[in-house]
């Protein structure tokens, strides 16, 4: 018996959380089976509102007494057994009762079957995971990177000379050459000998693959692809484990790991994926089962599905872009949006990354996109910003930093990067301004105080500008052009001989400081110290040939000999 309540909503709550029924067979039978409807009680997860009664043996029910939560006991009676029943306060016998189930649902016993235990594990990917390129060595030692996902699948598997069951798939491979042939697979034996293990053995490795006459292509792993396929076998199995030998890796045609094979692989599973690659990502999940049976057809599976591949991508984009492996992070974003064309964070990764890379238009593309499906997001203005402001867009710079404060009021990075647009377009009062609000909200930070300072020097306030560079060296006494700045006021006030310290100064933290080398130079020219002043400016045009003060410097000293 399926019981399901409904309070008045006024003395009782709508969902009749706490109430409790107790179901009377005969009236005469002291006994009685309790349920009380509770909230739910696992993690994550909600119980039915449903309560069911086993009844056994019993044909009939007797009545059923409720207790709301109100307080009020309530009698329902008129109950048939294997019924699906409502109870609605207040009606006492008036029970609603619904369509009981008309088709039984007849389970077959059967023995579960327990998997033999096995090394082996093969593991269909349900999100292929774009992989163009291979960093290997071939057996004369030279680092080569081999190209992917250029006609057929590929099959990548791993090795070692003192493995014997690596030593037995190599052997089945060689045999059945033919078939892969036919298949228009290929393979890449990589040997791990060399990557750390005790037993390795380059030497015997090579050794091995000429005894064995091996007809496919070998080398050995770097450690750079050893870690690559780690991180997609992490991405795809929770349990992290080191990947073991053999392992290997199907690629198929356009370079997407689509199967992973634990231990040995065996050759016919390795044909038939191969086959199945063709059938495309709707066979996948059919594909990827470990057991036989039929899929459920549903809209909403199709949803998680599809979420889940877009998620799996967009997880190993962030990883590719946290490694500055841009170029790759955009394979995986872009198969974000193949699935989910209007995602904002992968437009706006993809922006990033094309932005680390200096592709200016699509960078913009891709963040202006990122704008247009979500308004809201703002480290998509902040981000375009900053791109503009880099390539001296500095009007496109200024409305979305425009934009992005006033979202964001006291944003300190905002104010500065405003004031630096206004400084670098002659405004150096409203520069001043805007440095100055920055500051007022953030007085410790480094950067906005020292591009204050260098306003200040524009505007010939060089007391103020002083000050500002003290109080940034006093945080970071090392902080680039500081001493330099400092020398240059010095030098304009006429104080040489503390210019010079300044200038020595900056030098020392920082030997390759073009300007703290070249008015070093300036200073001892003036001073008629002709030789070490070319001293200095050959030192600055050695730094960097064409660096025009050094080099007018040098004219001057000629011309004057």
């Amino acid at each position: 018996l399926t019981i399901g309540l409904k309070g008045n909503g006024i003395s009782t709550n709508m969902d009749d959380i706490g109430a409790r029924v107790e179901l009377i067979t005969h009236r005469n039978d002291k006994k009685k089976s309790v349920q009380t409807l509770r909230a739910g009680e696992g993690f994550l997860s909600q119980d039915s509102k449903w309560l069911h009664f086993g009844l056994g043996i019993n044909d009939t029910v007797d009545h059923l007494l409720v207790h709301w939560p109100g307080g009020v006991k309530e009698k329902f009676s008129s109950i048939s057994v294997d019924g699906r029943y409502t109870l609605v306060q207040g009606t006492g016998k008036g029970v609603v009762s619904l369509a009981r189930d008309s088709n039984k649902l007849v389970l077959t016993a059967s023995v579960p079957t327990l998997p033999t235990p096995s090394e082996q594990a093969r593991i269909p990917l349900m999100t292929r995971l774009p992989k163009s390129t291979l960093s290997v060595r071939s057996f004369d030692k030279l680092p080569q990177v081999v190209q992917i996902g250029v006609g057929g699948p590929v099959l990548v598997t791993l090795w070692a000379s003192w493995c014997p069951t690596c030593k037995a798939e190599l052997i089945e491979f060689k045999k059945r050459k033919d078939d892969f042939r036919e298949a228009g697979i290929g393979i890449l034996a990589l040997s791990v000998d060399g990557l750390g293990d005790e037993r390795a053995d380059i030497t015997r490795a090579q050794k091995m693959m000429t005894d064995l006459q091996f007809p496919f292509t070998a080398g050995f792993a770097s450690p750079e692809l050893i870690g690559e396929f780690q991180s997609l076998h992490n991405l795809v199995v929770p349990l992290k484990h080191p990947l073991p030998v053999p392992t290997s890796f199907l690629i198929d045609g356009e370079g997407q790991l689509s199967v992973i094979y634990k231990g040995k692989a065996e050759v016919d599973d390795i044909l038939r994926d191969g086959k199945n690659l063709i059938k495309g990502l709707s066979f996948n999940l059919e594909y990827a089962s470990p057991m036989a049976g039929s899929t459920i057809k549903d809209k909403h599976l199709d949803r998680v599905d599809t979420e889940n591949k877009a998620r799996t991508l967009f997880q190993r984009g962030i990883s590719l872009s946290d490694g500055k492996r841009y170029d790759e992070a955009i394979l995986y974003y872009k198969k974000v949006l193949d699935i989910r064309p209007k995602s904002y964070k992968a437009h706006y990764n993809l922006g990033m990354s094309y932005s680390n890379l200096n592709k200016v238009e699509s960078a913009v593309n891709h963040l202006e996109q990122a704008i247009q499906y979500n308004p809201d997001f703002l480290y998509a203005y902040k981000a375009l910003g900053g791109l503009y402001m880099r390539h001296g867009k500095y009007d496109n710079a200024k409305k979305y930093y425009l934009d992005f404060l006033e979202s964001t009021p006291g944003s300190v990075e905002a104010m500065s990067s405003l004031g630096i647009i206004e400084a670098r377009t002659g405004n150096l009062s409203k520069a001043e301004e805007y440095l100055h609000a920055a500051i007022d909200v953030d007085p410790r930070h480094v950067e906005t105080r020292y591009n204050l300072g260098a306003v200040y020097m524009l505007l010939k306030k060089y007391k103020e500008a002083e000050k500002e560079f003290l109080q940034v060296m006093s945080t970071q006494p090392n902080y680039p052009d500081v001493l330099f700045n400092l020398g240059y006021m010095a030098e304009i006030a006429g104080e040489n001989q503390r210019a010079v310290n300044l200038y020595t100064g900056e030098i020392r933290n920082f030997p390759q400081s073009l300007k703290a080398i070249t008015g070093l130079a300036r200073l001892f020219e003036q001073a008629g110290n002709l030789i070490e002043a070319k001293n200095y400016y050959t030192r600055a045009i050695g730094i960097k040939p064409e660096y025009k003060p050094a080099i007018e410097g040098l004219v001057r000293l000629n011309n004057q000999k």
